[in-house]
């Protein structure tokens, strides 16, 4: 027979208490951190407390999480419980405790959490080529201390890394302008960098070089437009060009400027242009102009082409010049540029000019609006074949005629006639009571000579007829008139015998030999 059962039951304490933390070492702020609490086997089951340290205190958590038995060796059970909390930066470094009984768990929760602000500093103005900056990268917070990196671009790469406070010192070209720096924050704490505001710096530069194109080049003729353009290269800000013309011992500026246009450039910066456009006129041959912004400046001298506006012709003696002798004709220009030459040439009587060769010296000498007078001479021998004949000097200019611009002049040579002749109508004897005309001829002559008539009775004395007859001209060789006169002589008894003279009169002065004369046969019944 089997007596009843007793069961016997023993009370004993857990020896051993466990804790895991999940994440283990940190956790990101915002996230969950856990940690469990485990005993051995105890009987009868026990509670597991939470405990947070405060000031100088551990404090009881309220409410506090739920312990949950489980079976275990010995018919005992074991106790377990979970905290879960959502960690915030306050938590950080924060300690927990489990307990039960004179067992407990410490613990220290880690919060990782990301700066709440990253701010990238720099210049606060526009700084000068060549300069140093510095910029400066600060991170607000954080933990653990972020890792900052500055980077510029465009070229993209990290100029520096360290932590908070950030500085970078470096120093600045043309090539910097418009740069844009940026501060990256990364770490454990910040699970997306966090990137600064961009920071673009901006570089004033100076232009280096300036040049100045002239549209025509070499020159340009009058009354036509010359442009002259300046160009800078690349600066910042962008500069204004001036123009100046140098007057006197001074440069002087444009009362009215052309303006100044401007276009992006290398570097970000500014290419400034500006065109000076004017009406080319004489005074304004060898003018010179400039182009400055800053200390850069480029200087040019026009060059004006412009003909001769008048041409004077002189002549040495002036008028009318003897046979055998020479007359000087000089052709003189006005100002021009290039100079002129004085073509001669010369026409007889007909309208095709010939070109006299070789063709005589031309001068020069300085004339108003920086140009040249050009004189040249010609030496005419005078005979009496070149009577009438005109001479012509023509302005040339780059081997081409000055529009209009000729003189001429028709030489005039005095020389007497050779000879005169006497004719008689009717010819020889003639009867008393009729009449006899007498006709005295000269050659060709210049001026036009007069003829005086004259009688002599059987003497040496002769004597002038008054009044005179007249005289009448007609063309006669080398440009000259030949000259007649006719003299009607009543044929009375009286007269014969009587010579009739007929000479030739230039200038009122007697042509030396040029005479001739004839005797009067009237025949009579007496």
């Amino acid at each position: 027979m089997i007596s009843n059962k007793v069961r016997l039951t023993v009370k004993f304490q857990a020896t051993t208490l466990k804790m895991v933390k999940k994440p283990a070492d940190y956790v990101l702020v915002n996230n969950n951190q856990q940690i469990e609490c485990k005993t051995d086997s105890s009987n009868p089951v026990v509670q597991i407390q939470w405990f947070t340290y405060s000031s100088t205190t551990w404090k009881l958590l309220d409410p506090r999480p739920a312990t949950s038995q489980t079976s275990a060796a010995n018919h005992g059970f074991v106790a377990t419980s979970t905290l879960s909390i959502t960690a915030t930066k306050t938590m950080n470094r924060a300690q927990y405790r489990c307990q039960t009984g004179n067992l407990y768990k410490d613990t220290t929760i880690t919060v990782y959490y990301p700066p709440s602000s990253v701010a990238l500093q720099g210049p606060t103005s526009p700084v000068r080529d060549s300069t140093s900056v510095d910029f400066t990268c600060t991170a607000t917070g954080g933990n653990p201390v972020p890792n900052l990196l500055i980077s510029r671009t465009p070229v993209g790469s990290t100029v520096k890394q360290g932590v908070s406070p950030l500085t970078y010192s470096t120093s600045v070209t043309k090539t910097d302008n418009q740069a844009k720096y940026l501060c990256t924050a990364s770490g454990a704490g910040i699970p997306t960098p966090m990137i600064s505001n961009k920071f673009v710096l901006t570089v004033n530069f100076q232009a280096t070089s300036l040049t100045m194109v002239k549209k025509p080049a070499d020159r340009v003729l009058f009354n036509n437009n010359q442009q002259m353009e300046c160009k800078t290269d690349s600066s910042n800000p962008a500069v204004q060009i001036q123009w100046f013309i140098y007057s006197s011992t001074t440069w002087t500026a444009l009362v009215s400027q052309p303006t100044t246009s401007q276009t992006s450039a290398a570097y970000h910066g500014f290419m400034a242009t500006s065109a000076l456009s004017i009406t080319a006129t004489k005074s304004m041959n060898q003018a010179q102009y400039r182009c400055q912004t800053g200390n850069l400046y480029k200087d040019t001298t026009i060059t004006v082409h412009f003909p001769p506006e008048s041409m004077t012709l002189t002549e040495i003696p002036n008028g009318p010049v003897v046979e055998g002798t020479s007359k000087t004709l000089t052709c003189t220009t006005d100002s021009s540029n290039p100079v002129s030459t004085i073509k001669w040439a010369y026409s007889s009587g007909a309208t095709t000019w010939i070109n006299i060769s070789p063709n005589p010296a031309v001068n020069h000498k300085p004339g108003s609006h920086s140009g040249q007078i050009s004189t040249s001479s010609l030496v005419v021998s005078t005979d009496k074949d070149k009577n009438g004949r005109q001479y012509r000097c023509t302005a040339n200019q780059n081997s081409h005629p000055v529009n209009g611009l000729n003189q001429t002049t028709t030489l005039s040579i005095l020389f007497p006639p050779e000879s005169i002749t006497l004719t008689e109508i009717p010819n020889g004897p003639v009867v008393h009571g009729t009449s006899k005309t007498l006709t005295c001829t000269t050659e060709s002559i210049n001026p036009v000579s007069t003829i005086v008539w004259a009688y002599s009775s059987w003497t040496t004395t002769w004597t002038n007829i008054s009044p005179n007859q007249a005289v009448n001209h007609k063309p006669g060789s080398h440009s000259a008139r030949a000259s007649t006169s006719s003299l009607v002589v009543p044929t009375d008894k009286d007269k014969n015998g009587r010579q009739y003279r007929c000479t030739a009169y230039q200038n009122s002065q007697t042509v030396n030999g040029v005479n001739t004369s004839m005797t009067l046969s009237i025949l009579c019944e007496c």
